[in-house]
């Protein structure tokens, strides 16, 4: 038997009535999507009752595979707050590990970076991802700056927040530098002060940095 509830069958909130986008707020997922100055959004889509929905699946193949072995059936009980949690990543131990909670960032993902949408001068935003150490590297070395991948304060992933906080020394001019695109990161505070305009990416909406194998 399959149970898909608010709140599962056994918790203190089992009568209680249950909704996708509930389930979303007391998983956490609300809290973290939006600005930190503006109410919570939603993501665009019922995440709740989908996640729900794919661990019934899962629990549901795992009861078929304890039949098959023992002949004995299984009662899966999903809950749709439960669903949610488990996809909040680093929140519990990050709480638990040093008090700290997770506040709302935009779309940007605290301690990871450059992974954000990035506004162009014609006024397009392009989504780059090149946040893993050495894609950041070859990161810069398309846009012409490698030396900010050798940049001694930024050496890990773990040292991130200095790429968005920091300011980027100036680079020589090149030849391409007047026909260049240049990015302004939603993700950067006051002060931050670009570079050298940006290259066009290598498609009109997405520039990806592959990781190497």
């Amino acid at each position: 038997m399959v149970r898909v509830s608010g709140y599962g069958q056994t918790g203190p909130y089992r009568d209680k009535p249950g909704f996708g986008v509930i389930g979303e707020a007391m998983g956490g997922l609300r809290y973290l999507t939006g600005h930190p100055d503006q109410p919570s959004v939603r993501v665009g889509v019922s995440i709740g009752d989908s996640l729900s929905a794919l661990y019934a699946v899962i629990g549901t193949l795992l009861a078929l595979q304890e039949r098959t072995r023992s002949g004995q059936g299984q009662v899966v009980d999903i809950a749709l707050y439960e669903s949610v949690f488990a996809m909040m990543e680093s929140l519990l131990p990050e709480y638990d590990a040093s008090g700290e909670i997770r506040q709302p960032s935009g779309s940007a993902l605290p301690g990871i970076t450059p992974s954000n949408a990035y506004r162009t001068r014609s006024g397009d935003y392009v989504l780059i991802a090149g946040n893993g150490d050495s894609i950041f590297k070859r990161l810069m070395q398309v846009i012409g700056r490698p030396d900010l991948g050798t940049i001694l304060s930024w050496p890990t992933t773990t040292a991130a927040p200095g790429r968005q906080s920091a300011s980027i020394p100036p680079s020589k001019p090149g030849p391409s530098s007047a026909n260049a695109t240049t990015s302004s990161p939603s993700s950067m505070p006051p002060g931050y002060r670009p570079a050298t305009p940006i290259p066009p990416p290598t498609s009109p909406a997405i520039l990806t940095i592959s990781r190497a194998k």
